[in-house]
């Protein structure tokens, strides 16, 4: 099994920065790339190909959700599993939309400040996935 490819989408550095420091713990996880808004997330999940994105919520010049449908419509069964990074508690209403996009097999929401065991157990869930497929 190789790497898992991972994007981190955030427009505060300090959260990305956490994430990718977390990340350097997993000797089977590897960030191929960062983002700061909405577009420049869904570009590189196109150009880039990875397999699970944090991404923040409400990003400029696209939201999450956007990016999601825009995902999901351009590479059909292929979008990466999405974590999205909130503030605050989602609606039942915001999730049950993504979720009815995406699905919600290992699809999650992560609140901020992001905890390092959150990730590690989201990365370890998706790890585990790929190895029993």
């Amino acid at each position: 099994m190789g790497k898992i490819r991972t994007l981190i989408a955030h427009n505060d550095e300090n959260v990305t920065n956490n994430i990718i420091n977390t990340m350097k713990n997993l000797d089977y996880v590897e960030v191929v790339g960062t983002a700061n808004n909405g577009k420049e997330t869904y570009n590189k999940i196109v150009d880039l190909k990875p397999e699970v994105v944090f991404a923040k919520i409400d990003m400029e010049h696209m939201s999450s959700m956007e990016i999601i449908k825009k995902s999901k419509e351009d590479l059909k069964d292929n979008i990466p599993v999405f974590n999205f990074i909130t503030t605050e508690n989602v609606s039942d209403e915001y999730m049950k939309e993504a979720y009815n996009i995406i699905g919600r097999n290992l699809n999650s929401f992560v609140t901020e400040p992001v905890n390092h065991r959150e990730i590690d157990n989201i990365m370890e869930n998706y790890k585990q996935f790929k190895e029993n497929q």
